[in-house]
C-alpha cells in the first residue's frame, strides 16, 4: 500500500505504436523496399510519400516530446528500426522515468513465459467468454492480436509503476501517435484501451499517425477527429486531393472531396462488433476502398451513388476481420450535412 501511494499520478499518456518505419527506407533503395516489406513499393510513389511522411512526424513527435508536462509521460511499442529506436532514445533522454518501452513483442511463447501463469489464465478466460459471446468464428490471428494488445498493456503498466507512476484508467488521458493509420495504429490502441481498462477511448490522432496502406488517405487532411458516437464509437471526417490515384481513373479527375470512417473506440475480443446505418441524401455518397476504387466496381456492378441507406463497418483495424467502411461523398457535397447524417447513423451490433 505503501508503495502505490508514493506513486506519482499522470494526467495523460501519449502510446506510441511502432512510429517512423519508413525512416529506413530511402526512396531510391529497392533492394531494402524488397528486405523490410517483401514485394516492393506496392504502388507507385508509395516509399516516396511514406518516408517524407515520417520525417514530418519525427519532428512533430520530438516537439511533442519536448512540451511534455511532468504530470505526462509516452509509451513506445517498439520495433528496431533506426527511426523508431532513435526516436525512443530521444524520448528517453528528455523524460527519463516518464519514458516506457514495452518489453514484449509479437512472440506469443515468449510472452506467456515472460508474463507468467496468471497473465495466460487471463487469456484463456478472455478467449472463453469471446466465444460465447461472438455470433461468428473468431480467426486465431483475431485472438493473437487480443493477446499481444493485453500482454503489452500488462508490461507498460508494470513499468509504469516500477518507475514510479501510476494513472487513473476513469479519467487519463490516453493519445495514440505513430502508424499505420488503418492496421498497428487502430488495432492496438482500440484493444489497449480495453486492456488498460480505460473509461475513455484512447484518441487516435490521425495528425500524429502515418496512414502508409493507403493512397487514398496519405493524401488526405483532417476535418474532424474523434467525434463521439454511441457505444464509444469515433467518427472522423478528413478531405481528400485524389480519390483515384490506381486502379480507377475518373474522367474528370476525382479531386477534394469529403470522406468519412467510423472506427471502434474500446474494444476486446469479448465485446460485440458494430455497423451504422446512414441515411445519406441520395446519390450523395458511394463507398470506396482504401485505394479509392468505388466498392461496387470491386463486385462487378455499375459504380453510381447510393440510392438508399448505406451500412458502414466500424473498423477495429486492418489486423482484425472488422475494417472501416470508407464513404466518399459526391462533388459540392455540404460538410455540414455530410457531418450532420454521419452523426445521426444508428449504430447496431454485428
Amino acid at each position: 500500500m505503501e508503495q502505490i501511494n508514493s506513486l506519482k499520478t499522470l494526467r495523460k499518456i501519449y502510446l506510441c505504436v511502432h512510429a517512423l518505419s519508413w525512416i529506413d527506407i530511402s526512396p531510391k533503395d529497392e533492394a531494402q523496399r524488397e528486405i523490410l516489406w517483401g514485394g516492393g513499393e506496392h504502388w507507385p510513389g508509395r516509399t516516396e510519400t511514406c518516408h517524407k511522411l515520417d520525417l514530418k512526424l519525427r519532428d512533430k513527435l520530438e516537439l511533442l516530446i519536448n512540451s511534455i508536462q511532468d504530470d505526462e509521460a509516452f509509451f513506445f511499442l517498439p520495433t528496431g528500426l533506426k527511426g523508431n529506436t532513435e526516436l525512443i532514445e530521444y524520448a528517453k533522454k528528455e523524460l527519463g522515468p516518464r519514458c516506457v518501452v514495452c518489453r514484449v513483442e509479437h512472440d506469443i511463447n515468449y510472452n506467456r513465459e515472460f508474463l507468467g501463469a496468471e497473465f495466460v489464465e487471463e487469456i484463456e478466460r478472455d478467449t472463453k467468454k469471446a466465444i460465447e459471446n461472438s455470433k461468428h468464428v473468431i480467426p486465431k490471428f483475431d485472438l493473437e492480436n487480443w493477446e499481444k494488445s493485453k500482454a503489452w498493456a500488462l508490461d507498460l503498466n508494470k513499468q509504469l509503476n516500477i518507475q514510479g507512476y501510476t494513472y487513473d484508467p476513469s479519467n487519463v488521458e490516453f493519445i495514440a501517435c505513430g502508424e499505420n493509420w488503418v492496421g498497428c495504429g487502430a488495432v492496438y490502441p482500440i484493444q489497449m484501451g480495453r486492456a488498460f481498462g480505460l473509461s475513455n477511448p484512447i484518441e487516435r490522432r490521425f495528425d500524429l499517425i502515418n496512414p502508409d496502406w493507403s493512397p487514398v488517405l496519405l493524401e488526405a487532411l483532417p476535418i474532424d477527429q474523434n467525434l463521439p458516437m454511441p457505444e464509444q464509437i469515433r467518427l472522423f471526417i478528413f478531405k481528400i486531393a485524389n480519390a483515384g490515384p490506381i486502379g480507377w481513373t475518373p474522367s474528370p479527375p476525382i479531386k477534394d472531396r469529403y470522406v468519412a470512417q467510423y472506427w471502434e473506440g474500446i474494444r476486446g475480443i469479448m465485446d460485440p462488433a458494430h455497423q451504422v446505418e446512414v441515411d445519406f441524401p441520395i446519390k450523395s455518397v458511394r463507398e470506396i476502398n482504401l485505394f479509392g476504387v468505388d466498392i461496387a466496381r470491386t463486385r462487378g456492378l455499375w459504380a453510381e451513388p447510393n440510392s438508399e441507406p448505406m451500412l458502414m463497418t466500424v473498423g477495429a483495424g486492418f489486423t482484425t476481420p472488422y475494417h472501416s467502411s470508407l464513404v466518399m461523398a459526391e462533388e459540392n457535397t455540404n460538410l455540414d450535412e455530410f457531418r450532420s447524417a454521419l452523426l445521426a447513423g444508428k449504430v447496431t451490433t454485428i
